[in-house]
C-alpha cells in the first residue's frame, strides 16, 4: 500500500489554485500567517518522522502550519521540494496560501498524504506514489549482513543504480541531465 503521492506543481501561469477539499476558513488563517522556521515546523508536526526526514534533507526549511496541517518547503541537494502532513482540507489551504505568497516559487514537486485522484488541487498532477517507512527501534540482524562493506567507487555505484533503477528521478545526474533513454 502506498501512502504518499508525489505531485508536480502547476505551471506559474496556470489558473488560480482550486481544490474540492479547500476549507475557506483555513485559507484565511493561512494567508494571515508568517512563514515558520525549522523548529516551529517540527513542533507543529509534533516531530513526526516524515517531518524529521524532510527537515534533515533541507539546508533551508520554511513553511506554514494550521489546524494540524504542516506544509514545509526545503532547499535540498537535488531540488526545492515541498512536504505536507495533515488533513487534506487544511493542507489545500496551506498550498493555496503558499502559492499566492510565492512560497512555492521554484518548487520541483510536493509530497502530500495520499488522497483520491479526483481531489487533487487544480493544476497539480500526480507524478508517482511512494511509501515512507520508519522504524521505532533497532532492526533485527539480517543473515549475511556481515558481508556488507562500504564501496567508494562512484562509477561502480552509478553503474549498478543505472541497471537497478534506470528511471529513478532522485539521482543528481537525472536532475541535471537528460532523462534516461532520451
Amino acid at each position: 500500500m502506498r501512502d504518499r503521492p508525489l505531485l508536480d506543481p502547476p505551471a506559474p501561469d496556470s489558473p488560480a489554485f482550486d481544490s474540492p477539499a479547500l476549507d475557506p476558513d483555513a485559507l484565511e488563517r493561512a494567508l494571515d500567517r508568517a512563514p515558520l522556521d525549522r523548529a516551529a515546523l517540527l513542533a507543529a508536526a509534533r516531530h513526526h518522522p516524515f517531518a524529521r526526514f524532510a527537515s534533515g534533507r533541507s539546508a533551508r526549511l520554511t513553511g506554514l502550519a494550521d489546524g494540524g496541517a504542516v506544509l514545509m518547503v526545503g532547499e535540498t541537494d537535488i531540488a526545492r521540494i515541498g512536504y505536507g502532513l495533515g488533513p487534506t482540507e487544511r493542507l489545500d489551504a496551506l498550498l493555496t496560501a503558499a502559492r499566492s505568497t510565492g512560497l512555492l516559487d521554484g518548487v520541483s514537486w510536493v509530497n502530500l498524504p495520499r488522497r483520491d485522484r479526483g481531489s487533487l488541487p487544480t493544476g497539480y498532477e500526480l507524478n508517482e506514489e511512494w511509501d515512507f517507512r520508519w522504524a521505532t527501534g533497532p532492526i533485527a540482524a539480517v543473515p549475511g549482513e556481515d558481508r556488507v562493506v562500504p564501496v567508494d567507487d562512484a562509477d561502480a555505484i552509478n553503474a549498478l543504480l543505472d541497471v537497478a533503477f534506470p528511471e529513478s528521478m532522485l539521482r543528481q545526474a537525472r536532475m541535471e541531465g537528460p532523462p534516461p533513454n532520451a
